[in-house]
This record gives C-alpha cells, structure tokens and sequence, in this order.
C-alpha cells in the first residue's frame, strides 16, 4: 500500500502560543509560597486568553481571610483608568473622559448619565468595555466619543479583542511586573489587586505607587 500525504501551508490557522513556564516565574514561587503558608492547596494556572491566574482560594478569599491579618491593595476603577492611560499612550484625547477622573468616575457615570448607583455605573462600563455593542444606556457613547471610537476600533473583527487587550494589561501590570518583582516573599494576586501582610502593606504600597504613578492604589483591610 502506498501513501500519499498533500499538505497545503497557504491554509490553516495562524495561532499566537506563548510559551512561558510558570515554574521558572518569581511571581508563581510567591503564589506557592503563600497559598502554603496560609495552609491551602497551591495548584495555580493561567488562561491563555488574559493571562489572569486562578487559584481555589480566589473564589471565596473575602470570607476565607477575613481577620487574618491581611490587607488587599487594590485599584480604584481600575479598567476605566486602564483604558485612559491606553488612550494618553495612542494620543487620543476625549475630554469628558479625561473629566470624569477629576474626582470619581462612576459617581460622573452616575451624574451624566442619569444613574441610580455606582454599581449600575460599574456595570454599564463593563458593556461598553467588553461587550458586543449593547449597553443598558447608549448615552455612554456620545458621553465619550473619541473613546467610543478607539473601542469600536479594537473590537473590529471581534468584539472580544477588547476584554482580551486590557486583561493581558492588567496582567502584565499585576502579574509579570508588579508580582514578579514585589520586595516581599508573600502576597497573593486577585486579578487587579494584590492581598499582602498587614505588617508590609505599606512598604508594598509605596512601592506600587512608584512603580505606576497614573494608578490610584487604595489600601484596604480583609
């Protein structure tokens, strides 16, 4: 019997594969470290679609480290200024977005929008954030148009390239650097916040806002 095999390399997919191991990353070794000290199971991944790192305790950590002697360090709306340092970098100017940072950003959601809540606010952002072109209230795009069309641009071909391109900020940002580099040996990430010791909240605090000024870092305890 003979075989003959045909193989066309003008079709296929092209796929983007990362080939990083997690074993050789500071910031894995840290996420280990920690899980074991506080004597839970240390099995951690990473998605290739943002590269967030999931781990069991993320699901319920609230609860599961309440008055351990622990802080979260975390950034007030975080996505939204994400999305305005992405905008400063491609020199797009939008000055009712720029505006709406002068004090709070989704109380400004909720004053020109004509909202009830934050949390109605928070949402609403996440649609015009990540969604598909459906939000609950469509004013948000003549609010901010020149930021509307940035995301309209990004979502071009599919709308999940905009939940796919500030998630892998984020993690570059909390993961690769942040993490990776912090001057302690415990702390755990929980997408844009880091849970770290009480005892060395502010050293890790002081140093987050070194390394990225334009982030407004909250101090909070668990």
């Amino acid at each position: 019997m003979r075989y003959k095999f045909l193989i066309d390399i003008e079709k296929g997919q092209v796929k983007e594969i990362e080939f990083e191991n997690n074993r050789s990353c500071r910031w894995f070794e840290i996420i280990k470290h920690s899980l074991k000290e506080l004597g839970y199971d240390y099995k951690v991944s990473r998605v290739a679609f943002g590269r967030r790192v999931y781990y069991g305790l993320i699901q319920n950590y609230k609860s599961e480290l309440k008055n351990r002697g622990l802080c979260l360090i975390d950034a007030k709306a975080s996505q939204p200024k994400l999305l305005l340092l992405e905008l400063r970098k491609n020199k797009v100017e939008d000055m009712n977005y720029e505006e709406a940072f002068e004090n709070d950003f989704y109380n400004f959601l909720v004053k020109n929008l004509k909202l009830k809540t934050r949390e109605e606010a928070k949402e609403l952002f996440m649609f015009f954030l990540n969604g598909n072109g459906y939000t609950p209230n469509n004013d948000i795009y003549s609010l901010f148009p020149q930021a509307s069309l940035f995301l309209k641009n990004l979502k071009k071909g599919n709308y999940r390239n905009s939940a796919h391109y500030f998630q892998k900020i984020e993690s570059q940002i909390w993961i690769n650097d942040l993490l990776n580099n912090i001057p302690t040996d415990f702390a755990l990430p929980i997408h844009d916040c880091l849970i770290v010791k009480e005892m060395e909240a502010e050293l890790v605090l002081n140093y987050c806002q070194e390394k990225y000024p334009d982030i407004d870092f909250v101090l909070s305890k668990l």
